[in-house]
């Protein structure tokens, strides 16, 4: 059975220096951070069940959101 490791850090802590250096390695990497955006964006599976829990006037900054 494989390992599953976990990365995780503070901003600027060397998280993606880490994860591009396994993929080289031929590692697999799942981004959650990375899914979880693409989750919220309008259109996502994830944006519907936000606006129905936190109401129609809810809405994400465009300047905020991750440019991937």
């Amino acid at each position: 059975m494989g390992k599953i490791i976990g990365i995780t850090g503070g901003i600027a802590s060397g998280k993606s220096t880490v994860t591009n250096f396994l993929r080289e390695q031929g590692f697999q990497v799942v981004d959650a951070d990375r899914l979880v955006h693409q989750l919220q964006r309008p259109g996502g599976g994830l944006y519907q069940l936000l606006v129905q829990h936190f109401g129609r006037g809810t809405h994400f900054c465009p300047q905020c959101q991750r440019r991937d």
